[in-house]
């Protein structure tokens, strides 16, 4: 399950071509995972996504399988190309995939869904409960979500879709609530959102290719001898070079 798992999530050298200043912290807690992230081409222009699957474990990657297949599918089959617009179709696969079963099903995915534009210097943002955020200089801006997941919801609404200018953008973050709600320190508390946007900041003061150590490493102290409570999956991505 793991190697197929492995096999379609997109491999570093893909990841490096297409966003050749970026890097992925993925941590499972189980063998699999329902966290994911996927990528994909437009012509100059690349879709990237953060996704957070109900559950974790073996439930939770098959429900990252169908989300993995239905962002291919809203991308290659139906010619989409604006995030919202993708996480709305990607809603109807979802509802409708799980709609074939006698039992009812209320699993789902939250996601944050970009689409990159060099040549204008922009990025397209739609996010599921999972926000977007960019960082200049020591400021930490936040692009919010989207208070609905993938997934069977009753007050469903169209997704907004938000274009951003990366004018002085120095990085920009993806992440699931794996790293915030993680017990451990010294008291053996959450991580929680406030110290996650503060790392977010001081993450960006460096290379990108230490930050990933950095993280890894903040994570793991910060964790020690806890269990760990959530798969992780975190993007970052430098877009000044």
């Amino acid at each position: 399950a793991k190697k197929i798992q492995k096999a379609i999530l997109p491999s570093n050298e893909l990841m490096k071509i297409c966003l050749p200043f970026s890097y992925v912290f993925y941590r499972p807690r189980d063998i699999v995972s329902g966290d994911f992230y996927w990528v994909h081409t437009i012509g100059e222009k690349v879709l990237v996504a953060c996704a957070d699957s109900t559950g974790h474990g073996v439930p939770g990657a098959i429900v990252s399988m169908i989300g993995n297949n239905g962002l291919d599918t809203c991308v290659n089959e139906y010619g989409l190309i604006k995030p919202a617009q993708i996480l709305d179709a990607l809603n109807k696969y979802v509802e409708e995939t799980f709609d074939k079963s006698n039992d009812t099903v209320n699993d789902g995915m939250d996601i944050a869904l970009c689409l990159f534009d060099f040549e204008k210097n922009e990025v397209e943002y739609s996010g599921a409960n999972i926000p977007l955020y960019m960082v200049k200089g020591n400021e930490l801006m936040v692009t919010k979500a989207d208070k609905q997941p993938i997934g069977r919801y009753e007050y469903r609404k169209p997704f907004t879709n938000h274009t951003l200018n990366l004018k002085d953008v120095e990085n920009i973050y993806m992440c699931s609530d794996g790293i915030q709600d993680q017990f451990g320190g010294a008291k053996g508390k959450k991580f929680k959102i406030r110290r996650l946007k503060r790392l977010l900041v001081e993450l960006s003061q460096n290379q990108i290719n230490k930050q990933k150590g950095m993280l890894s490493e903040t994570f793991l102290d910060w964790k020690e001898n806890e269990e760990q409570v959530d798969d992780v999956c975190f993007i970052g991505i430098n877009v000044k070079n």
